[in-house]
């Protein structure tokens, strides 16, 4: 079985180069991120949040599961905390595959999550992610899809430990998975993203009415 899970920072900040986003408009995102993801709602979704010290609306929780925290223990290590957070949720339910995503993406196929899926049974990889930095050192870590059981080890800990974080949670996660001999294939999903709320609505409209949905 698939799960989709969404990681994102609930708490009201700014991103470089973009304008002041208040929690509710990163929830606003996130709930458009899911519909366009899984808009017929056919695999199971999580949100994992860091930062979330007001209520979740019910435009994500009535459709996902949340897991969270208040506190926010910085960009790097907070967006980790989400990915190992979505594994392990994936695992207790017996979810052998899960798709992470940023809150802010933008899928650019409708198929994207079905190819990722396809890609993912016919190599046999455990991480496929596109390289990341300038001579390709690190895996992507905003958009991928992996086989989670293969992150944790026989005494189901996970090997991702979010307070090892450094420099940057892309060239850590490379390292996690050579470390650990599993499998990575270097495929980037076909998506964008925006941390302007206005740039973010006006793509997701198009997405959206592209399937026949209005934003």
């Amino acid at each position: 079985m698939l799960l989709i899970s969404y990681g994102a920072c609930a708490e009201t900040n700014s991103k470089p180069g973009a304008h002041y986003l208040h929690a509710a408009d990163i929830f606003e995102m996130l709930h458009l991120t899911m519909r366009m993801v899984n808009p017929r709602r056919e695999h199971r979704e999580v949100a994992v949040l860091t930062g979330l010290t007001v209520k979740v609306p019910e435009s994500i929780w009535g459709r996902a599961m949340v897991v969270s925290r208040a506190d926010n223990p910085g960009h790097q290590r907070g967006a980790a905390w989400n990915i190992v957070e979505a594994m392990r949720f994936a695992v207790d339910h017996r979810c052998d595959e899960l798709v992470h995503l940023g809150g802010d993406i933008i899928p650019l196929s409708h198929r994207m999550v079905a190819d990722e899926l396809d890609l993912l049974r016919s190599t046999g990889a455990d991480y496929i992610a596109g390289r990341w930095g300038d001579v390709g050192e690190g895996v992507g870590t905003q958009c991928f899809i992996c086989r989670p059981a293969a992150f944790f080890g026989e005494d189901l800990r996970c090997r991702i430990h979010v307070g090892s974080v450094e420099p940057t949670l892309e060239y850590y996660m490379a390292g996690v998975i050579r470390q650990h001999g599993l499998r990575h294939v270097d495929h980037i999903m076909p998506y964008d993203h925006s941390h302007d709320l206005g740039m973010f609505r006006a793509q997701a409209a198009r997405f959206l009415n592209s399937i026949g949905e209005t934003i």
